[in-house]
């Protein structure tokens, strides 16, 4: 990463509809380069976007020794499980069911990534101003293990409230609980360890879990809480998720074709929110 301020390419953001999706069975490597593509496809509503093989391995923090070959066997590797990504949207009557990315072109000889964004997918990467995550991708990318990186999805869609509760079986669903392992063994291997990393990190403060039980024979889990301290909004700075709740500008129409005109930059006004400094 270069010094000085973040960019809007280093930001992942997306709709929290994505945090509601199970991602079975990707590799640590594989949801850093997924995390890319979210990246990548931001706000590029139903075009074609090309990504060199050497931009993906760059800003998925990946090894470079790997072969052009290995490396497009990786990302085949990827698509093969996003593609069993169950998608469901429920449209009144309807219910659409959809991949990700239909598009998914690994060339072997211009060394680049073809995607393009589902229609119905659209909402998740385009045009956000509330209900959605947001985080820096190389926080992501420098945490190891796969259980620690689905938690920090999680829990960064609640940053502001600083609490995360889920049932047991919606928990298990989403961190991609082996299905052998029971409650005990799922929160001895695979979450005190994450929550462990997360704390190590220091991407969370007073980082807590607590497990609910019921009150019954055995006492089994019910439920899942994790808490910590939340995101503290700097003093002067507005929110992206506020701004929406404030008295708009007086609209003024432009002379040349009369239409209306807002007084404010979406872009403008994220970019201002997002670049903080990181360092000389």
């Amino acid at each position: 990463m270069k010094k000085g301020f973040l960019t809007m390419q280093e930001i992942v953001k997306y709709d929290n509809f994505l945090n509601s999706l199970s991602l079975k069975g990707f590799s640590s490597d594989e949801l850093d380069m997924l995390m890319v593509l979210c990246q990548k496809a931001r706000d590029q509503e139903d075009s074609i976007v090309e990504i060199p093989f050497s931009e993906i391995k760059t800003l998925a923090s990946l090894k470079m020794n790997k072969t052009v070959k290995q490396f497009k066997e990786s990302l085949d590797a990827m698509n093969r499980k996003l593609c069993q990504v169950v998608c469901k949207l429920e449209n009144g009557p309807e219910t659409i069911f959809f991949v990700l990315f239909p598009t998914f072109g690994a060339n072997y000889e211009t060394q680049t990534l073809r995607i393009r964004v589902n229609d119905d997918f659209r909402f998740v990467l385009n045009s956000l101003t509330k209900n959605f995550t947001r985080f820096e991708l190389e926080e992501f990318t420098h945490l190891t293990s796969r259980y620690a990186k689905n938690l920090y999805r999680q829990l960064k869609q609640f940053r502001r409230a600083g609490e995360y509760r889920k049932s047991i079986e919606d928990f298990r669903e989403l961190l991609d609980c082996p299905s052998a392992y029971t409650n005990k063994r799922f929160m001895d291997n695979c979450i005190k360890p994450a929550i462990a990393e997360l704390k190590q990190s220091g991407y969370f403060t007073e980082l807590r879990i607590e497990f609910v039980r019921a009150h019954k024979r055995g006492a089994p889990i019910t439920h899942v809480i994790i808490t910590f301290q939340p995101d503290k909004q700097i003093p002067g700075q507005m929110r992206i998720e506020d701004y929406q709740a404030q008295p708009q500008a007086p609209v003024k129409k432009n002379s040349f074709n009369n239409f209306p005109q807002n007084n404010y930059d979406f872009e403008e006004l994220e970019n201002k929110i997002l670049h903080k400094e990181i360092g000389e």
